[in-house]
C-alpha cells in the first residue's frame, strides 16, 4: 500500500474518531453547526492529503530532473566506451586497456544507466574480454562470433535507453523549407 493511501486511511480514521467524539459530546448543539464542523474537518483532511500528495509528486519530479543530466552524460560515456571496445585492436594490449577502463567506469557510474543499458554494457565489456582471449587461444569460430555478438548488441541498447526526442521532425524541416521558399 502506498504512503499516500496509508495517509488517507489514517486521516479517515482520525476524522471518524473526531466525528464520533463530537456526536457524543455535543448532543445539544444545533444540527447545522455539527454539519458545518464535520464539513470543515472533512475539508481539512482532504486538503492535507492533497497537499501531501502534491509535495511528494513535486519532490519525485525534482529528483528525476536532477539526475537527468547525469544519466544522459553516463549514457553518452557508456556509448563512447562501447565504441572504443568495438574499434580496439583485438590482438593487442589495447583491447584489455579499454576493457579495464570500461570496468573502472562501470564501478563508478553503472547506476546512472537504465537497467537494460547497464546489463548490455556489462555484458559487452565482459564479452570483449572473452572475445580477445578466444582469438588469442584460437578457440572455435562459433565462440568468437557469440562473444562478438554480445559486444555489438550493447550499442543499440545504450542508444535506445536515452529516449531523446529528435530536435525537429523531418516533416517540420520540410515545412520550414517550403515556407522560406514561398517568402522569397
Amino acid at each position: 500500500m502506498r504512503l499516500t493511501s496509508r495517509l488517507g486511511m489514517f486521516g479517515l480514521i482520525i476524522l471518524l474518531s473526531i466525528l464520533i467524539a463530537i456526536l457524543i459530546v455535543v448532543r445539544d448543539v444545533p444540527s447545522s453547526a455539527v454539519v458545518a464542523l464535520i464539513g470543515v474537518l472533512v475539508g481539512s483532511v482532504i486538503t492535507s492529503v492533497v497537499q501531501y500528495w502534491i509535495a511528494e509528486t513535486r519532490r519525485s519530479q525534482e529528483l528525476r530532473l536532477a539526475a537527468l543530466d547525469r544519466r544522459l552524460e553516463s549514457s553518452q560515456r557508456a556509448y563512447h566506451l562501447w565504441r572504443r571496445l568495438v574499434f580496439a585492436d583485438k590482438r593487442s594490449r589495447e583491447v584489455f586497456d579499454v576493457i579495464q577502463e570500461c570496468q573502472d567506469w562501470w564501478d563508478a557510474n553503472c547506476l546512472y544507466l537504465s537497467v537494460d543499458a547497464r546489463e548490455a554494457f556489462h555484458r559487452a565489456f565482459s564479452s570483449a574480454s572473452d572475445h580477445a582471449q578466444f582469438l588469442a587461444t584460437h578457440q572455435p569460430a562459433e565462440l568468437v562470433r557469440e562473444a562478438w555478438s554480445d559486444v555489438i548488441r550493447a550499442g543499440p541498447v545504450i542508444e535506445q535507453s536515452v529516449h531523446l526526442p529528435s530536435i525537429a521532425d523531418d516533416r517540420d524541416l520540410t515545412k520550414l523549407g517550403d515556407s522560406s521558399e514561398s517568402d522569397a
